[in-house]
């Protein structure tokens, strides 16, 4: 996984690297909430992307996150959930996994959310990554 992650700080573009690394991580579902807060606000949503507060990001119009497989079906229930029409971005965008990620998800993952999305948060991926991949960063991360 080292020499993964030394490969991606020296490409050129690594946030392309980070999306077909990270491509099968969840599968992402694009919905209507009536209430992103309180989805955000449910403990079994991992806020990431733009929800997580790391990303630089932050909106509160917007609900981003993991909730698990076993999890969506009640978390889509109880807060009126719909998938948003087509051509339309929605509020909550959930990433629905086998086991979902202890809060806070790990940054890698904010940075991977991030670059799914469009230019200017595929931007900020770029910066995540840089920021990160600093040498006083990863040994303070290790």
């Amino acid at each position: 996984m080292r020499s993964r992650w030394d490969k991606l700080l020296t490409e050129r573009d690594p946030v392309a690297s980070l999306r077909s690394l990270l491509a099968r991580r969840a599968r992402r579902e694009v919905l209507t909430a009536p209430d992103p807060a309180g989805v955000l606000s449910d403990a079994r949503v991992a806020a990431s992307g733009r929800s997580d507060r790391r990303s630089g990001m932050a909106d509160s119009r917007l609900a981003e996150g993991y909730v698990s497989r076993g999890d969506v079906d009640a978390v889509t229930f109880d807060h009126l959930l719909v998938p948003a029409q087509l051509g339309e971005s929605g509020n909550a965008i959930l990433y629905v996994c086998d086991v979902r990620p202890r809060a806070p998800v790990p940054w890698l993952l904010v940075a991977a959310d991030l670059a799914d999305l469009g230019p200017r948060e595929a931007q900020q991926a770029m910066v995540l990554i840089r920021e990160h991949g600093r040498p006083a960063n990863r040994e303070r991360k290790a």
